[in-house]
């Protein structure tokens, strides 16, 4: 029997960004898990860095369906059960000014995954009211430069396999046309961080993103407009998933902040990009 419990104050927007997913065949055959655990490896062993932490966020819309209050829950405990939960977890569904929240979070020992089956409800006609249905999914590792990738994957082909089952479509519309749709309305994203006691410069950095677009035999594309830090972005086969700036292809992005404070200078590595402040 799972466990439910209230979450105060919870608040989630969602933005749903579309952007192309290509399947590309590297020259070889390297997993980006493998190139993780060995080459990138290396690169964070000799620089210095440390805690290599994998935070993954993906953002899916699953079209109108009705769930309701036990339809939210079998939902959740299906994607749950498939990226591997299977012990008690907590959960809760509450109201918000615009539908409903249906929330699951799990802790283990060296991660924690959130769900979050955000609803908005919208006047369709005079005397009907519609919804639309999004996914969130946040899942955070710690200290594993592999697992992230896995896991990115196992998200990527758990959601693929939820958004085709879960798709509400008009059988006069064409089905693969309507899923294909609704699974690319998606973003998933994934930043490994890492750390460096004390501030480094420019040429310290510089070669560490040279070690990291070396690892995954990626093409440098061109640097971001940071005049403290480096923001590098650039482009791999290994990869399949990647973002359109401009003309250019975009999925890895490897960046660095320094925190005064702690007197520590963060590296984050993108995949395909990093998707928050830094």
């Amino acid at each position: 029997m799972k466990k439910f419990i209230y979450l105060l104050g919870i608040g989630i927007t969602v933005l749903l960004v579309q952007f192309a997913y290509g399947k590309l065949v590297p020259e070889k055959s390297v997993s980006a898990n493998v190139i993780a655990e060995n080459s990138l490896e290396k690169v964070f062993q000799n620089n210095n860095i440390h805690k290599a932490d994998c935070e993954i966020e993906g953002y899916y819309y699953l079209g109108e369906k009705y769930y309701g209050e036990s339809g939210s829950l079998e939902l959740i405990d299906k994607i749950a059960e498939r990226l591997g939960v299977n012990s008690e977890y907590y959960y809760d569904k509450y109201r918000t000014d615009t539908g409903t929240v249906a929330v699951m979070k799990k802790d283990g020992k060296s991660s924690e995954l959130e769900l979050e089956l955000i609803t908005t409800e919208y006047q369709e006609s005079q005397n009907v009211i519609a919804q639309r249905n999004y996914l969130s999914v946040s899942l955070d590792i710690k200290d594993s430069l592999e697992s992230g990738y896995y896991y990115k994957k196992l998200i990527e082909k758990t959601m693929k396999e939820i958004c085709r089952e879960e798709s509400n479509v008009d059988e006069n519309i064409n089905k693969d046309e309507e899923v294909t749709t609704s699974i690319r309305s998606r973003n998933i994203y994934m930043v490994i961080k890492g750390k460096i006691y004390g501030e480094i410069d420019k040429e310290q950095e510089n070669k560490i993103a040279k070690g990291i677009l070396k690892s995954f035999q990626a093409k440098k594309i061109f640097n971001g407009q940071n005049d403290e830090h480096m923001n590098v972005y650039g482009y791999t086969e290994i990869l399949q998933d990647y973002v359109a700036i401009g003309s250019e292809k975009i999925n890895i992005n490897v960046a660095f902040s320094y925190d005064e404070q702690e007197n520590i200078t963060y590296v984050y590595i993108g995949s395909p990009i990093v998707n928050y402040d830094y």
